[in-house]
């Protein structure tokens, strides 16, 4: 995760000791595998795009409550 909110997040925050999170201090693109792993999100959501299958790293929403 590149960006949390707030951020940074609290010392006792999840999101320090979640094994399926890294957290960056808005540096991921400079990930070696950031490319690759760019790609394979990007192919699926095209798939996703032409024959309705899932769509990964969906973003829904405007993140405000209006």
């Amino acid at each position: 995760m590149d960006v949390v909110d707030p951020e940074p997040p609290p010392g006792d925050s999840e999101l320090w000791t979640e094994p399926r999170v890294l957290l960056t201090g808005h540096s991921a693109v400079l990930s070696p595998r950031w490319g690759q792993a760019w790609t394979q999100v990007l192919a699926v959501n095209l798939r996703a795009a032409r024959d309705g299958s899932g769509w990964t790293n969906l973003v829904t929403g405007s993140g405000t409550d209006d």
